[in-house]
């Protein structure tokens, strides 16, 4: 194929304060494509996720409204109470760790000033962290695609509706992708496998907890060496 014509796509549901794999798949495709148009599912992480404590992980849960049958994209937050919750619990959390001055500011008026859309709220945490991190992919929204498929052969749908020659997927992938449908369709599929590496972790001092939240990895290591430390998980 010729490499002028090559994009390599990944496709994500947007989660709540999302941990670093969520980025190292940006940071190897040229399109990121929000999935924001499929179902929604309760208690899970389209709207929360785990920061550590002192003590131990714990989820920083944002309320909805009533969701069954809505996609992600039509889920409203149920109250303002989350806001002062969620901020004062990282606060609490990351004041003294060393580097949680460097999105301190950031965050709170992200968290302070939130809509209402809980799809929204979660795409404006993501584009945050992505400036931060010096990530320059596009961004598009599965909503604005406008595309009635079945669940099954949506993924496939959006590689081909975009133009994709590669698609990332998770290692989940395997149990239910069709490889012979990207196969036909010309699309080449790559499992992203993560590497998580133990870092330092500023409230733990037991073993390292993994899968937390990028908000616990830029405020024990910093911006610049979470960019190095999340690029260096996987790459194509």
């Amino acid at each position: 194929m010729d490499k002028a014509k090559e994009l390599i796509i990944t496709i994500h549901q947007p989660e709540s304060y999302p941990w670093c794999g969520f980025f190292n798949k940006m940071m190897n495709c040229d399109k990121y494509v929000i999935l924001n148009s499929v179902d929604f599912r309760k208690n899970y992480y389209q709207n929360r996720n785990r920061i550590l404590t002192k003590n131990n992980s714990i989820f920083l849960t944002i309320p909805v409204n009533k969701s069954s049958n809505k996609k992600i994209n039509e889920i409203e937050i149920s109250n303002d109470l989350w806001k002062q919750k969620h901020w004062t619990t990282i606060l609490q959390t990351y004041n003294k760790s060393p580097f949680f001055y460097e999105i301190k500011n950031g965050l709170e008026i992200l968290i302070n000033t939130s809509g209402t859309n809980l799809s929204e709220f979660n795409i404006s945490i993501i584009l945050y962290f992505k400036k931060l991190l010096s990530i320059d992919c596009d961004i598009i929204l599965s909503s604005e695609l406008n595309l009635v498929t079945s669940s099954s052969e949506l993924i496939l749908d959006i590689c081909k509706t975009v133009g994709a020659s590669t698609y990332i997927s998770g290692r989940d992938g395997r149990e239910y992708l069709s490889e012979k449908d990207f196969i036909d369709n010309s699309i080449n599929i790559i499992y992203q496998d993560y590497n998580i590496e133990p870092y330092t972790q500023f409230n733990n001092k037991n073993e390292f907890v993994p899968y937390m939240s990028i908000i616990d990895l830029i405020s024990n290591i910093g911006i610049e060496k979470s960019k190095e430390y999340i690029r260096k998980g996987w790459s194509l």
